[in-house]
This record gives C-alpha cells, sequence and structure tokens, in this order.
C-alpha cells in the first residue's frame, strides 16, 4: 500500500469510527434512523487487502463498537459477515477490472459506488437490528429502522468520503 492510501485509511478511521463513539452513539432521528457509518471503513478497505486481514479488522473494529455499545459481539460478527461477502459483491456490481479499481465515489462514479455499497449496509443494518431485536418480531418496526439507518448511515459514509478525498480527484 502506498502512504497516500495508508493516509486515506487513517482519515476514513478517524472520521467513520471516532465519531461513531463519542458523537454518533446515541443520535437518533424520529426513533427510527440509528447512525452506524463505521461500517463504511469495513467497505472502503483497499480490494487487494488479503481477505483474512479484511475479516480481522472487521472484527476488531465490531469488537471496539461493541465495547462502547454495550452489545456482546452484535457489531463484530455483522462486520465480519459484511467484510466476508463485500469483494464478492464488488466484483458482482461492477463490470471494471477488480486489479486495478478504486472503491471511493470519484472513481467508481455515484452510481456503482452506491450500487456497491447501500445493499452491504442494508445487509448490516438488518443483521444487527434484527439480532438485537431476537428475530423478526415487529417486522413493521424493523424494516422502517433498517431503511432509515441504512440512508442516514450511507449519507454519512458518502459525506466523509468526499470530505477525505480531495476536491481535485473528484469528477
Amino acid at each position: 500500500m502506498n502512504r497516500k492510501l495508508i493516509i486515506r485509511l487513517v482519515l476514513y478511521f478517524l472520521l467513520l469510527v471516532v465519531i461513531q463513539i463519542p458523537l454518533l452513539h446515541n443520535w437518533v432521528l424520529y426513533d427510527v434512523a440509528f447512525p452506524f457509518p463505521y461500517i463504511g471503513f469495513v467497505l472502503l478497505l483497499p480490494h487487494t487487502l488479503q481477505r483474512s486481514w479484511s475479516l480481522v479488522i472487521a472484527f476488531f473494529l465490531g469488537l471496539l463498537i461493541d465495547v462502547f455499545s454495550n452489545t456482546p459481539g452484535l457489531h463484530a460478527s455483522v462486520s465480519v459477515f459484511v467484510a466476508f461477502v463485500r469483494v464478492p459483491w464488488l466484483e458482482i456490481t461492477t463490470d471494471s477490472s477488480i486489479d486495478e479499481l478504486d472503491l471511493t465515489i470519484p472513481h467508481l462514479g455515484l452510481t456503482k459506488h452506491t450500487a456497491f455499497i447501500l445493499p452491504l449496509i442494508f445487509i448490516h443494518h438488518f443483521l444487527l437490528f434484527t439480532l438485537e431485536n431476537e428475530g423478526l418480531k415487529w417486522f413493521g418496526m424493523l424494516l422502517s429502522k433498517v431503511i432509515g439507518s441504512t440512508l442516514f448511515s450511507y449519507f454519512l459514509i458518502w459525506l466523509v468520503t468526499l470530505i477525505v478525498i480531495p476536491s481535485g480527484r473528484r469528477k
């Protein structure tokens, strides 16, 4: 990995994860949308990173969120699942060569970026809220929380991506 990529990953980590814990931990919109932008860090990891490292990073990131959220293992397990399906989903959603692909909005374009990230955020939130809810009881409320939280988290990830990437690199 080159130095620019490492700096970008550190900025993603700081903006997505560090604001998750002190600022967004108890933030809720209309009792429906709970922001979990930390999953964006897992999704925006370099695709060339070995899958085992992605799983380890996702586990420890989820564990960190679990420690501060008092949710033993929920975020860790769901983050590992998302890290596991991330690269196969990337291959399905993009028609570009996987070897030279950058996962940022300027490189992928907003449509492909959304097609890649939004379903994975939805899966993350669906699994998280289903495990937290101990099943599919009150499915309407569960689905509204998942959809609201997915859109809210995607917006925050999108915003952080625009902040981290210099304006000269944007299309």
